[in-house]
Protein backbone atom coordinates (compact mmCIF):
# COMPACT_ATOMS: atom_id res chain seq x y z
CA UNK A 1 0.00 0.00 0.00
CA UNK A 2 1.32 3.45 -0.83
CA UNK A 3 1.58 6.06 1.84
CA UNK A 4 -0.11 9.27 0.79
CA UNK A 5 2.21 12.20 0.92
CA UNK A 6 1.88 14.83 3.29
CA UNK A 7 1.01 18.22 2.52
CA UNK A 8 4.09 19.62 2.52
CA UNK A 9 5.59 16.69 0.15
CA UNK A 10 3.13 18.07 -2.52
CA UNK A 11 3.99 21.49 -2.02
CA UNK A 12 7.62 20.80 -3.29
CA UNK A 13 5.97 18.85 -6.42
CA UNK A 14 6.13 20.28 -9.74
CA UNK A 15 3.06 21.25 -10.56
CA UNK A 16 2.38 18.98 -13.81
CA UNK A 17 3.09 15.26 -12.51
CA UNK A 18 3.99 13.39 -9.36
CA UNK A 19 5.63 10.47 -11.59
CA UNK A 20 7.84 11.85 -14.68
CA UNK A 21 7.90 9.92 -17.77
CA UNK A 22 8.92 5.93 -18.04
CA UNK A 23 12.62 6.17 -18.54
CA UNK A 24 14.52 4.60 -21.73
CA UNK A 25 16.99 1.26 -21.63
CA UNK A 26 16.03 0.88 -17.79
CA UNK A 27 17.99 3.23 -16.34
CA UNK A 28 16.83 5.68 -13.35
CA UNK A 29 16.62 9.00 -14.46
CA UNK A 30 16.16 12.36 -12.19
CA UNK A 31 12.61 12.58 -10.93
CA UNK A 32 11.71 9.47 -13.04
CA UNK A 33 10.88 5.19 -11.70
CA UNK A 34 12.16 2.25 -14.20
CA UNK A 35 9.04 0.49 -15.67
CA UNK A 36 7.45 -2.15 -13.48
CA UNK A 37 5.30 -3.77 -16.69
CA UNK A 38 2.59 -2.47 -14.72
CA UNK A 39 -0.17 0.58 -15.91
CA UNK A 40 1.95 3.87 -15.66
CA UNK A 41 0.35 5.96 -12.59
CA UNK A 42 -1.47 9.23 -13.21
CA UNK A 43 0.45 12.06 -14.51
CA UNK A 44 -1.49 14.94 -12.48
CA UNK A 45 -2.12 15.69 -8.91
CA UNK A 46 -5.25 14.87 -7.87
CA UNK A 47 -7.81 17.89 -7.51
CA UNK A 48 -8.06 16.90 -3.67
CA UNK A 49 -4.02 17.24 -3.45
CA UNK A 50 -4.09 20.43 -5.51
CA UNK A 51 -6.66 22.27 -3.58
CA UNK A 52 -5.14 21.54 -0.66
CA UNK A 53 -1.65 22.97 -2.28
CA UNK A 54 -3.04 25.95 -3.29
CA UNK A 55 -4.56 26.87 0.12
CA UNK A 56 -1.31 26.24 1.44
CA UNK A 57 0.10 28.37 -0.83
CA UNK A 58 -2.54 31.49 -0.26
CA UNK A 59 -1.91 31.27 3.83
CA UNK A 60 2.00 31.47 2.69
CA UNK A 61 1.08 34.90 0.50
CA UNK A 62 2.56 32.63 -2.65
CA UNK A 63 -0.45 34.11 -4.79
CA UNK A 64 1.56 33.18 -8.03
CA UNK A 65 1.75 30.02 -6.89
CA UNK A 66 -1.52 29.84 -5.85
CA UNK A 67 -3.27 31.13 -9.16
CA UNK A 68 -1.17 28.65 -10.97
CA UNK A 69 -2.62 26.04 -9.06
CA UNK A 70 -6.32 27.27 -9.59
CA UNK A 71 -6.41 27.62 -12.66
CA UNK A 72 -5.33 23.79 -13.33
CA UNK A 73 -8.19 23.25 -10.41
CA UNK A 74 -10.56 25.21 -12.29
CA UNK A 75 -10.28 23.43 -15.45
CA UNK A 76 -11.73 20.43 -13.98
CA UNK A 77 -13.71 21.75 -10.80
CA UNK A 78 -15.15 24.78 -11.98
CA UNK A 79 -17.23 25.11 -8.15
CA UNK A 80 -17.59 29.02 -6.29
CA UNK A 81 -15.09 28.14 -4.22
CA UNK A 82 -12.20 27.96 -6.25
CA UNK A 83 -13.63 31.09 -8.20
CA UNK A 84 -13.65 32.62 -5.01
CA UNK A 85 -10.29 31.43 -3.79
CA UNK A 86 -8.88 32.31 -6.95
CA UNK A 87 -10.00 36.10 -6.33
CA UNK A 88 -8.55 35.98 -3.51
CA UNK A 89 -5.20 35.16 -5.12
CA UNK A 90 -5.81 37.66 -7.39
CA UNK A 91 -5.88 40.08 -4.75
CA UNK A 92 -3.20 38.65 -2.69
CA UNK A 93 -1.46 39.78 -5.39
CA UNK A 94 -1.75 43.52 -6.02
CA UNK A 95 -0.98 44.22 -1.96
CA UNK A 96 1.80 46.60 -2.05
CA UNK A 97 3.49 44.29 0.87
CA UNK A 98 2.70 41.21 -1.21
CA UNK A 99 5.46 38.72 -2.54
CA UNK A 100 3.86 40.11 -6.42
CA UNK A 101 4.75 43.76 -4.67
CA UNK A 102 7.42 44.85 -7.76
CA UNK A 103 4.50 43.96 -10.30
CA UNK A 104 3.51 47.00 -12.63
CA UNK A 105 0.48 48.96 -11.46
CA UNK A 106 -0.96 47.75 -15.07
CA UNK A 107 -0.43 44.55 -14.17
CA UNK A 108 -2.33 45.16 -10.75
CA UNK A 109 -5.60 46.65 -12.10
CA UNK A 110 -5.35 43.72 -14.17
CA UNK A 111 -5.75 41.02 -11.50
CA UNK A 112 -7.76 43.00 -9.63
CA UNK A 113 -9.94 42.82 -12.86
CA UNK A 114 -10.17 39.08 -12.73
CA UNK A 115 -10.25 39.34 -8.98
CA UNK A 116 -14.07 41.15 -9.49
CA UNK A 117 -14.86 38.40 -12.81
CA UNK A 118 -14.31 35.49 -10.36
CA UNK A 119 -16.15 36.89 -7.30
CA UNK A 120 -19.15 37.52 -9.75
CA UNK A 121 -18.71 33.81 -11.23
CA UNK A 122 -18.67 32.49 -8.07
CA UNK A 123 -21.64 34.29 -6.93
CA UNK A 124 -23.74 32.90 -9.93
CA UNK A 125 -22.85 29.27 -8.69
CA UNK A 126 -23.24 30.31 -5.16
CA UNK A 127 -23.92 33.55 -2.96
CA UNK A 128 -21.67 33.50 -0.42
CA UNK A 129 -20.53 36.82 2.19
CA UNK A 130 -16.91 36.05 1.62
CA UNK A 131 -17.96 36.37 -2.26
CA UNK A 132 -19.44 39.51 -1.44
CA UNK A 133 -16.89 40.45 0.98
CA UNK A 134 -14.27 39.75 -2.20
CA UNK A 135 -16.01 41.77 -4.66
CA UNK A 136 -16.45 45.10 -2.11
CA UNK A 137 -12.62 44.62 -1.60
CA UNK A 138 -12.27 44.51 -5.47
CA UNK A 139 -14.12 47.10 -6.60
CA UNK A 140 -12.79 49.34 -4.00
CA UNK A 141 -8.89 48.42 -5.07
CA UNK A 142 -10.13 48.93 -8.94
CA UNK A 143 -10.78 52.65 -8.75
CA UNK A 144 -13.19 56.16 -9.10
CA UNK A 145 -15.19 53.85 -11.99
CA UNK A 146 -15.93 51.19 -9.12
CA UNK A 147 -17.08 52.94 -6.03
CA UNK A 148 -20.57 52.22 -6.95
CA UNK A 149 -20.42 49.08 -7.30
CA UNK A 150 -18.11 48.60 -4.20
CA UNK A 151 -21.01 50.23 -2.56
CA UNK A 152 -23.54 47.90 -3.61
CA UNK A 153 -21.52 44.63 -3.09
CA UNK A 154 -21.47 45.80 0.42
CA UNK A 155 -24.77 46.15 1.13
CA UNK A 156 -25.27 42.94 -0.61
CA UNK A 157 -22.61 41.83 2.29
CA UNK A 158 -24.87 43.14 5.18
CA UNK A 159 -27.68 41.70 3.82
CA UNK A 160 -26.13 38.41 3.66
CA UNK A 161 -24.40 38.74 6.79
CA UNK A 162 -26.74 40.71 8.80
CA UNK A 163 -24.70 42.47 11.84
CA UNK A 164 -21.57 41.50 10.85
CA UNK A 165 -18.98 44.05 12.03
CA UNK A 166 -16.28 43.79 9.85
CA UNK A 167 -19.07 43.81 7.11
CA UNK A 168 -20.74 47.03 8.83
CA UNK A 169 -16.93 49.02 8.50
CA UNK A 170 -16.45 47.67 5.13
CA UNK A 171 -19.62 49.63 4.24
CA UNK A 172 -18.64 52.64 5.66
CA UNK A 173 -15.84 52.61 3.49
CA UNK A 174 -17.45 51.95 0.34
CA UNK A 175 -20.59 53.96 0.94
CA UNK A 176 -18.03 56.91 1.54
CA UNK A 177 -16.32 56.66 -1.19
CA UNK A 178 -18.82 56.16 -3.15
CA UNK A 179 -20.46 59.62 -2.07
CA UNK A 180 -23.64 57.47 -0.37
CA UNK A 181 -23.28 59.31 2.89
CA UNK A 182 -26.73 58.41 4.04
CA UNK A 183 -25.48 55.04 3.63
CA UNK A 184 -22.34 55.57 5.28
CA UNK A 185 -23.73 56.72 8.55
CA UNK A 186 -26.56 54.02 8.73
CA UNK A 187 -23.33 51.58 8.87
CA UNK A 188 -21.51 54.24 11.70
CA UNK A 189 -24.75 53.61 13.72
CA UNK A 190 -25.16 50.22 13.37
CA UNK A 191 -21.44 49.60 13.64
CA UNK A 192 -21.93 51.97 17.12
CA UNK A 193 -24.95 50.61 18.28
CA UNK A 194 -24.20 46.87 18.16
CA UNK A 195 -20.70 47.72 19.77
CA UNK A 196 -22.12 50.43 22.65
CA UNK A 197 -24.78 47.69 23.53
CA UNK A 198 -23.13 44.20 23.59
CA UNK A 199 -19.49 44.81 23.99
CA UNK A 200 -16.75 47.34 22.75
CA UNK A 201 -14.30 47.11 20.26
CA UNK A 202 -11.30 47.11 22.56
CA UNK A 203 -12.65 43.74 23.64
CA UNK A 204 -12.42 41.92 20.18
CA UNK A 205 -15.87 40.73 20.71
CA UNK A 206 -17.32 42.26 17.16
CA UNK A 207 -14.83 44.35 15.72
CA UNK A 208 -12.73 41.12 14.98
CA UNK A 209 -9.96 42.27 11.70
CA UNK A 210 -9.52 45.32 10.89
CA UNK A 211 -12.07 46.16 8.03
CA UNK A 212 -13.37 42.51 7.26
CA UNK A 213 -10.08 41.81 5.42
CA UNK A 214 -9.04 44.94 4.04
CA UNK A 215 -5.44 45.12 4.94
CA UNK A 216 -3.91 48.71 6.20
CA UNK A 217 -1.96 48.90 3.53
CA UNK A 218 -5.15 48.41 1.10
CA UNK A 219 -6.97 51.25 3.50
CA UNK A 220 -4.09 53.48 2.88
CA UNK A 221 -4.36 53.15 -0.86
CA UNK A 222 -7.87 53.61 -1.19
CA UNK A 223 -7.88 56.51 0.56
CA UNK A 224 -4.95 58.11 -0.49
CA UNK A 225 -6.44 57.86 -4.06
CA UNK A 226 -9.53 59.37 -3.03
CA UNK A 227 -7.43 62.49 -1.29
CA UNK A 228 -5.38 62.91 -4.65
CA UNK A 229 -8.72 63.68 -6.36
CA UNK A 230 -10.01 65.88 -3.74
CA UNK A 231 -10.38 69.37 -5.23
CA UNK A 232 -13.05 71.94 -5.32
CA UNK A 233 -14.50 74.83 -3.18
CA UNK A 234 -15.05 71.74 -0.32
CA UNK A 235 -11.63 70.03 -0.97
CA UNK A 236 -10.40 71.34 2.65
CA UNK A 237 -13.76 69.80 4.46
CA UNK A 238 -13.35 66.39 2.25
CA UNK A 239 -9.52 65.84 3.43
CA UNK A 240 -10.99 65.82 7.12
CA UNK A 241 -14.05 63.54 6.39
CA UNK A 242 -10.90 61.03 4.67
CA UNK A 243 -8.74 61.28 7.75
CA UNK A 244 -11.55 60.84 10.24
CA UNK A 245 -12.87 58.18 8.07
CA UNK A 246 -9.35 56.27 8.24
CA UNK A 247 -9.39 56.55 11.84
CA UNK A 248 -12.11 55.62 12.56
CA UNK A 249 -11.83 52.43 10.49
CA UNK A 250 -8.45 52.12 12.37
CA UNK A 251 -10.41 51.75 15.67
CA UNK A 252 -8.24 55.41 16.76
CA UNK A 253 -11.83 56.95 17.98
CA UNK A 254 -9.70 59.54 19.76
CA UNK A 255 -8.83 61.16 17.20
CA UNK A 256 -12.48 61.38 15.60
CA UNK A 257 -14.24 63.04 18.36
CA UNK A 258 -13.85 66.33 17.45
CA UNK A 259 -14.30 65.80 13.55
CA UNK A 260 -17.36 67.57 13.86
CA UNK A 261 -15.64 70.97 14.76
CA UNK A 262 -12.35 70.93 12.21
CA UNK A 263 -15.14 69.91 9.61
CA UNK A 264 -16.91 73.14 10.11
CA UNK A 265 -14.30 75.41 10.98
CA UNK A 266 -12.34 74.04 7.00
CA UNK A 267 -15.60 74.71 5.42
CA UNK A 268 -16.31 77.92 6.89
CA UNK A 269 -12.46 79.06 5.51
CA UNK A 270 -13.00 77.95 2.66
CA UNK A 271 -16.26 79.64 2.06
CA UNK A 272 -15.04 82.98 3.29
CA UNK A 273 -16.52 82.78 7.05
CA UNK A 274 -19.72 81.48 6.00
CA UNK A 275 -20.63 78.90 8.96
CA UNK A 276 -23.11 76.61 6.69
CA UNK A 277 -20.77 75.75 3.90
CA UNK A 278 -20.23 72.39 3.29
CA UNK A 279 -23.36 71.03 4.66
CA UNK A 280 -23.11 67.77 2.49
CA UNK A 281 -20.48 66.37 5.14
CA UNK A 282 -21.77 68.06 8.29
CA UNK A 283 -24.03 65.26 9.26
CA UNK A 284 -21.42 63.09 8.42
CA UNK A 285 -18.66 64.64 10.53
CA UNK A 286 -21.07 65.35 13.24
CA UNK A 287 -22.16 61.02 13.45
CA UNK A 288 -18.69 59.97 13.46
CA UNK A 289 -17.85 62.51 16.43
CA UNK A 290 -20.81 61.57 18.31
CA UNK A 291 -19.79 57.93 16.83
CA UNK A 292 -16.12 58.09 18.43
CA UNK A 293 -17.74 59.79 22.06
CA UNK A 294 -19.67 56.52 22.43
CA UNK A 295 -16.82 54.06 21.67
CA UNK A 296 -14.57 56.03 23.94
CA UNK A 297 -17.42 55.47 26.70
CA UNK A 298 -18.23 59.41 26.85
CA UNK A 299 -22.42 59.36 25.98
CA UNK A 300 -22.05 62.86 27.28
CA UNK A 301 -20.33 63.99 25.12
CA UNK A 302 -21.63 62.17 21.85
CA UNK A 303 -25.28 63.70 23.20
CA UNK A 304 -24.54 67.01 22.71
CA UNK A 305 -23.68 66.15 19.15
CA UNK A 306 -26.70 64.46 18.54
CA UNK A 307 -28.33 67.29 20.16
CA UNK A 308 -27.22 69.37 17.04
CA UNK A 309 -28.52 66.38 14.32
CA UNK A 310 -32.11 66.17 16.44
CA UNK A 311 -32.48 70.02 16.12
CA UNK A 312 -32.03 69.73 12.22
CA UNK A 313 -34.93 69.30 9.55
CA UNK A 314 -36.65 66.07 10.28
CA UNK A 315 -34.00 63.87 12.03
CA UNK A 316 -33.67 60.62 10.47
CA UNK A 317 -33.32 56.92 11.55
CA UNK A 318 -30.15 56.51 11.96
CA UNK A 319 -30.27 59.94 14.17
CA UNK A 320 -32.97 58.68 16.14
CA UNK A 321 -30.88 55.45 17.02
CA UNK A 322 -27.87 57.08 17.83
CA UNK A 323 -29.29 59.00 19.83
CA UNK A 324 -30.79 55.90 21.94
CA UNK A 325 -27.34 54.71 21.93
CA UNK A 326 -26.29 57.77 24.20
CA UNK A 327 -29.11 57.33 26.49
CA UNK A 328 -28.72 53.51 26.66
CA UNK A 329 -25.14 54.58 27.92
CA UNK A 330 -26.40 56.83 30.82
CA UNK A 331 -29.11 54.29 31.52
CA UNK A 332 -31.96 56.78 30.76
CA UNK A 333 -33.45 54.82 27.58
CA UNK A 334 -36.82 56.44 28.35
CA UNK A 335 -35.97 59.20 28.41
CA UNK A 336 -34.25 59.22 24.58
CA UNK A 337 -37.95 57.70 23.91
CA UNK A 338 -39.66 60.59 24.93
CA UNK A 339 -37.31 62.77 23.06
CA UNK A 340 -38.22 60.93 19.53
CA UNK A 341 -41.96 60.93 20.74
CA UNK A 342 -41.70 64.81 20.69
CA UNK A 343 -40.85 64.63 17.14
CA UNK A 344 -42.78 64.54 13.77
CA UNK A 345 -44.56 60.90 13.54
CA UNK A 346 -42.84 60.23 10.02
CA UNK A 347 -41.48 56.43 9.32
CA UNK A 348 -37.85 56.88 10.33
CA UNK A 349 -39.43 58.02 14.36
CA UNK A 350 -42.20 55.64 14.35
CA UNK A 351 -39.98 52.81 13.29
CA UNK A 352 -36.86 54.03 15.98
CA UNK A 353 -39.84 54.20 18.72
CA UNK A 354 -40.57 50.34 18.03
CA UNK A 355 -37.37 49.21 17.59
CA UNK A 356 -36.23 50.94 21.02
CA UNK A 357 -39.81 49.51 22.87
CA UNK A 358 -39.30 46.18 20.92
CA UNK A 359 -35.62 46.17 22.27
CA UNK A 360 -36.74 46.89 26.03
CA UNK A 361 -38.75 43.95 25.89
CA UNK A 362 -41.83 45.54 25.35
CA UNK A 363 -42.70 44.56 21.43
CA UNK A 364 -46.62 44.79 22.30
CA UNK A 365 -46.60 48.53 22.49
CA UNK A 366 -44.27 48.75 19.31
CA UNK A 367 -47.14 46.59 17.32
CA UNK A 368 -49.51 48.91 18.17
CA UNK A 369 -47.42 51.51 17.56
CA UNK A 370 -46.95 50.19 13.92
CA UNK A 371 -50.20 49.57 13.35
CA UNK A 372 -51.51 52.76 14.41
CA UNK A 373 -48.87 54.50 11.83
CA UNK A 374 -50.32 51.87 9.10
CA UNK A 375 -53.28 52.50 9.60
CA UNK A 376 -53.41 56.39 9.03
CA UNK A 377 -50.82 55.67 6.23
CA UNK A 378 -52.23 53.63 3.58
CA UNK A 379 -51.52 55.70 0.55
CA UNK A 380 -47.61 55.70 0.90
CA UNK A 381 -46.92 52.06 -0.83
CA UNK A 382 -43.52 51.97 -0.02
CA UNK A 383 -43.20 53.15 3.63
CA UNK A 384 -46.68 51.59 4.50
CA UNK A 385 -44.82 48.33 3.43
CA UNK A 386 -41.65 48.55 5.14
CA UNK A 387 -43.66 48.59 8.26
CA UNK A 388 -45.93 45.78 7.33
CA UNK A 389 -42.58 43.62 7.20
CA UNK A 390 -42.09 44.50 10.62
CA UNK A 391 -45.11 43.99 11.69
CA UNK A 392 -45.15 40.77 10.82
CA UNK A 393 -41.42 40.28 12.62
CA UNK A 394 -43.71 41.31 15.55
CA UNK A 395 -46.44 38.87 15.15
CA UNK A 396 -43.69 36.35 14.30
CA UNK A 397 -42.31 36.85 17.64
CA UNK A 398 -44.89 37.12 19.93
CA UNK A 399 -46.29 33.83 18.47
CA UNK A 400 -49.00 35.07 16.01
CA UNK A 401 -48.10 33.22 13.16
CA UNK A 402 -51.57 33.25 11.26
CA UNK A 403 -51.32 36.98 11.51
CA UNK A 404 -47.56 37.13 10.54
CA UNK A 405 -48.40 34.77 7.41
CA UNK A 406 -51.03 36.92 6.09
CA UNK A 407 -49.04 40.01 6.68
CA UNK A 408 -45.95 38.41 4.66
CA UNK A 409 -48.46 37.59 2.48
CA UNK A 410 -49.17 41.33 1.90
CA UNK A 411 -46.00 42.16 1.92
CA UNK A 412 -44.82 39.64 -0.85
CA UNK A 413 -47.50 40.12 -3.38
CA UNK A 414 -45.31 43.86 -4.24
CA UNK A 415 -41.89 42.43 -3.30
CA UNK A 416 -41.81 38.80 -4.79
CA UNK A 417 -38.25 38.16 -3.97
CA UNK A 418 -37.58 39.38 -0.53
CA UNK A 419 -35.04 37.25 1.30
CA UNK A 420 -35.78 38.52 4.46
CA UNK A 421 -39.67 38.32 3.86
CA UNK A 422 -39.16 34.31 2.70
CA UNK A 423 -36.55 33.54 5.29
CA UNK A 424 -39.24 35.05 8.24
CA UNK A 425 -42.19 32.95 6.54
CA UNK A 426 -40.04 29.75 6.86
CA UNK A 427 -39.56 29.68 10.32
CA UNK A 428 -42.80 29.85 11.05
CA UNK A 429 -43.54 27.62 8.69
CA UNK A 430 -40.74 25.46 10.84
CA UNK A 431 -42.14 26.10 13.80
CA UNK A 432 -45.75 24.85 12.62
CA UNK A 433 -43.96 21.53 11.46
CA UNK A 434 -44.32 22.54 7.57
CA UNK A 435 -41.41 21.88 6.47
CA UNK A 436 -41.39 21.15 2.90
CA UNK A 437 -43.05 25.01 2.69
CA UNK A 438 -40.49 25.85 4.65
CA UNK A 439 -38.03 24.57 2.33
CA UNK A 440 -39.35 26.04 -0.34
CA UNK A 441 -38.86 29.68 1.05
CA UNK A 442 -35.68 28.80 2.15
CA UNK A 443 -34.48 28.37 -1.41
CA UNK A 444 -36.03 31.81 -2.23
CA UNK A 445 -34.34 33.43 0.54
CA UNK A 446 -30.57 31.67 0.14
CA UNK A 447 -30.82 32.88 -3.55
CA UNK A 448 -31.68 36.40 -2.84
CA UNK A 449 -28.80 36.62 -0.64
CA UNK A 450 -30.37 36.81 2.37
CA UNK A 451 -28.97 35.86 5.78
CA UNK A 452 -26.99 33.03 4.48
CA UNK A 453 -25.58 31.21 7.13
CA UNK A 454 -28.50 30.93 9.19
CA UNK A 455 -30.91 30.43 6.30
CA UNK A 456 -28.29 27.31 5.10
CA UNK A 457 -28.40 26.06 8.22
CA UNK A 458 -32.22 26.17 9.06
CA UNK A 459 -32.56 24.72 5.23
CA UNK A 460 -30.50 21.66 6.68
CA UNK A 461 -32.55 21.50 9.58
CA UNK A 462 -35.64 21.22 7.63
CA UNK A 463 -34.04 17.98 5.36
CA UNK A 464 -32.59 16.02 8.68
CA UNK A 465 -36.77 16.94 9.49
CA UNK A 466 -37.79 15.11 6.84
CA UNK A 467 -35.32 12.51 7.11
CA UNK A 468 -32.89 13.50 4.02
CA UNK A 469 -29.92 12.62 5.47
CA UNK A 470 -27.94 13.88 2.39
CA UNK A 471 -28.98 16.85 1.75
CA UNK A 472 -28.95 18.16 5.25
CA UNK A 473 -25.28 16.64 5.22
CA UNK A 474 -24.63 18.77 2.01
CA UNK A 475 -26.37 22.03 3.28
CA UNK A 476 -23.82 21.80 6.69
CA UNK A 477 -21.02 21.18 5.05
CA UNK A 478 -22.11 24.62 2.90
CA UNK A 479 -22.53 26.40 5.89
CA UNK A 480 -19.33 25.48 7.16
CA UNK A 481 -17.21 26.71 4.15
CA UNK A 482 -19.01 30.04 3.98
CA UNK A 483 -16.06 31.11 7.03
CA UNK A 484 -13.22 28.40 5.44
CA UNK A 485 -12.85 29.33 1.76
CA UNK A 486 -10.50 31.82 1.96
CA UNK A 487 -8.02 31.40 4.65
Amino acid sequence: MLTPLSPDCVAKLPLQAVWGAEPSRGKWQQGKRPSTGLAPLSTAISPGLLSRRASQYLRQGKSKEAIDDLNALIKTSPTWSNYLRRAAAYLLFTQPDSLASTRSDNNRQAKIALAIQDCESSLALQKSPDSYRLLTRANLLAGTSQYKDACLASKHLIKASPGSASGLQLQVLAAFMAGDFASAREAIVSYTGAETKMGHSETGHFAGGLMGGLSQSELQIVLGRKLAGVGGADAAGQKILLQGILDFLSHKYELVQSIDKAFKDACAKESGGNKNGGQKGESLALTLAAAADLLCRQPQAAQTKIAIMMHQKDPDLSTCLLLDDAYFALSRREQGLKEIAALAQDRDTVLARAKILDEMSQPQEALKLLQAWTDKNKSKKDEHDQMVLQIAKLDSDLNKNDQAIKNLGLYMARHSQSGEAYFLRAKIYAQKGQFPAALNDLDVAINDGYNLLKAVRARSACYEALGQKGPARDDMNLADSFNAIVP
